[in-house]
């Protein structure tokens, strides 16, 4: 009925020396030639829409609740329920609590989720409405490709098994998303002893456009040594108003200032959309 939407259901597997790569194809979508991000305003928590050229969705997290469903509708066509993909950064309710109503309301036929993944109560559950086939884990090494076509991916830097005893937010799935010469950084809640582990594996090929702050910018997260090697030209922040965490920490304010960054935050703005022709990032 909605040609834009008809899609080639197929999730393949490729093992390319070092990385695994999951390839989304899809077929008589609208293309847009622009990698759209949505940053969800869901309250305190993270919920993050990337929606390639060719139209291919990955949703990263769900927020806490059903606020999710009713953010979506304002940035998706009322026809549109049909989701790629969803992504789990990790098992804490603020980032999973929504996705049981995002499987209520749409048609989602990818689950991804770390490899070191805590199962709960919340993610058990919607492991029971998604067909177990269609279940990735994905770690450090991993390359995703969202969109064939326009060399849309996401690069997975962690977790590994080393951090399988860790702390929830510390087994935070962490990625960049790359289109062109255009980087986004996604953190989870990871802490500052993960993010400068990578730091000191990765150094500049840290480097991105757009810094996702991790842990809704607690001063447990955000380190000057990991701002200084994504160099990022916009950070954006994710919390409620008013939240009783008093996120975002002005240290992490006073942090990304020093490294002459341009913050947005959902509490302030609401949803924030950028977009990626894949030579520059802007603010829609």
């Amino acid at each position: 009925m909605f040609g834009n939407k008809v899609v080639f259901k197929a999730f393949f597997l490729i093992i390319l020396i070092s990385f695994t790569t999951y390839l989304f194809v899809s077929i008589n979508r609208l293309d847009t030639g622009l990698l759209t991000v949505y940053f969800l305003d869901i309250g305190q928590g993270d919920s993050i829409l990337i929606e390639t050229p060719n139209g291919v969705q990955l949703l990263v997290d769900a927020g806490l609740n059903s606020a999710v469903v009713q953010k979506l509708s304002e940035v998706m066509p009322f026809y549109d329920k049909y989701i790629d993909a969803i992504l789990m950064t990790h098992p804490d309710a603020d980032h999973i609590g929504g996705f049981p109503e995002i499987l209520r309301s749409y048609d989602v036929e990818f689950l991804i989720k770390g490899n070191v993944f805590s199962e709960n109560d919340i993610s058990q559950e919607i492991n029971k409405n998604i067909n177990p086939s269609n279940v990735r884990s994905i770690k450090r090494g991993d390359k995703v490709i969202l969109d064939i076509k326009h060399d849309v991916f996401i690069e997975i830097l962690h977790p590994s098994k080393d951090f399988s005893d860790a702390e929830s937010n510390d087994t935070s799935i962490m990625f960049r998303l790359v289109y062109g010469e255009t980087e986004f950084m996604f953190t989870g809640d990871a802490s500052k002893s993960v993010e400068n582990f990578l730091s000191s594996q990765y150094k500049d090929a840290l480097s991105s456009d757009v810094l996702k702050v991790g842990h809704h910018g607690s001063d447990t997260s955000t380190s000057d040594v990991f701002i200084g090697y994504v160099k990022p030209k916009y950070a954006v922040i994710s919390a409620g108003k008013d939240n009783s965490y008093g996120h975002p920490h002005q240290e992490v304010l006073d942090r990304l200032k020093n490294f002459n960054v341009e913050v947005l935050q959902t509490k302030d703005i609401g949803t924030i959309t950028m977009e990626s022709d894949g030579e520059e990032v802007r603010i829609k």
